[in-house]
């Protein structure tokens, strides 16, 4: 009786146009926070005689949605891909997805959460960074 031998297998390759897509969204999401910035630069320049307040507001909600549901895409496209294998592009994205999560939440709270709000976007904004260079094949040693 002989033993079966069976070879290891090697991880399913990621197609090229996969890891472009999944890379450019990442890219998308973080220009997606960084006119978050803008938006609220419209919004806080309001209270100094600018007419541009109701647009602004309205621009810095929709982009965040906008952001997050790109987020929300991209996060499918790694989930259905052998891209789910590449652990910061995973990680980076599950922390960014929570980041975004708490952000939105305070926008929508008012006001009186700008005082989270603001840093909690600017570590966002570095947590973006950190995804989008992971999504686009770039990885972080020690």
């Amino acid at each position: 009786m002989t033993a079966a031998t069976t070879q290891p297998t090697s991880p399913t390759p990621v197609s090229p146009a996969v890891e472009r897509v999944a890379g450019g969204l990442a890219l998308l999401v973080a220009v997606g926070v960084l006119l978050q910035s803008v938006f609220a630069g419209g919004f806080i320049r309001a209270f100094y005689g600018s007419t541009m307040l109701g647009s602004s507001l309205s621009w810095h909600e929709l982009g965040a949605n906008a952001t997050f549901g790109l987020l929300l895409v991209e996060a499918v496209l790694v989930l259905l891909t052998p891209l789910r294998r590449r652990t910061q592009h995973l990680v980076s994205g599950l922390v960014l997805g929570v980041l975004l999560t708490g952000v939105i939440g305070l926008g929508y709270v008012g006001g009186g959460s700008l005082a989270v709000h603001v840093p909690l976007a600017v570590a966002t904004f570095g947590v973006t960074l950190w995804h989008a260079a992971a999504a686009n094949g770039f990885t972080l040693r020690r």
